[in-house]
């Protein structure tokens, strides 16, 4: 049996030529099954990650690997997952979108639930530099020492870094990933 991991895709806009490529690499490989790739629905009269439209052309592009995904759509912070059954916590661009405290702790609190002990948390958000909006809602920036004060002692940081991210739009955004393992 391969490893149960968690992808999380948040609210940014499909590429116009519909090419997003989120959870594609990892479901030919050793992983069993991937949660998600739309976690979070975009807010009324927003298009974009949640509407059903990237996942559609994720299917496409899996073929016939997409049957082992479980797709699950829902409010990260609110959505039941099973206790301790994901090895791998993979958030592209959902935590930066938690622009309240009681929610950015509501989403710590599911990590730590789902996470198997040991397991692995990678968290891709913007970075000092990154915008203050995207999408047209309001984000949060972090430094590895800000966001690892988020999740707090378990989470052993092991590694991060930063890139700037060429958008398909011509713009650049600073992301960083930090790389935790829960003790």
């Amino acid at each position: 049996m391969g490893s149960v991991v968690a992808i999380l895709v948040g609210l940014a806009p499909v590429p116009a030529d519909g090419s997003a490529r989120y959870g594609h690499p990892l479901v030919p490989e050793s992983f069993r099954l991937v949660l998600d790739e739309e976690i979070a629905a975009p807010p009324p009269g927003k298009t974009g990650r949640g509407g059903g439209d990237s996942r559609e052309v994720t299917r496409m592009r899996l073929g016939s690997a997409s049957e082992q995904v479980y797709w699950l759509v829902g409010d990260i912070v609110e959505i039941e997952l099973e206790p301790h059954s994901y090895d791998l916590w993979h958030d592209r661009a959902v935590f930066h979108f938690l622009t309240t405290p009681e929610r950015r702790l509501a989403y710590v609190r599911q990590v730590t639930r789902a996470v198997k002990p040991g397991g692995h948390v990678i968290i891709s958000t913007f970075g000092p530099e990154g915008p203050t909006t995207c999408s047209g809602l309001d984000v949060m920036h972090y430094d590895a020492e800000s966001l690892h004060s988020e999740f707090g002692g378990h989470f052993r940081l092991v590694e991060s870094s930063k890139e700037s991210h060429q958008t398909p739009f011509g713009t650049t955004q600073q992301f960083l990933y930090c790389y935790c393992r829960i003790d």
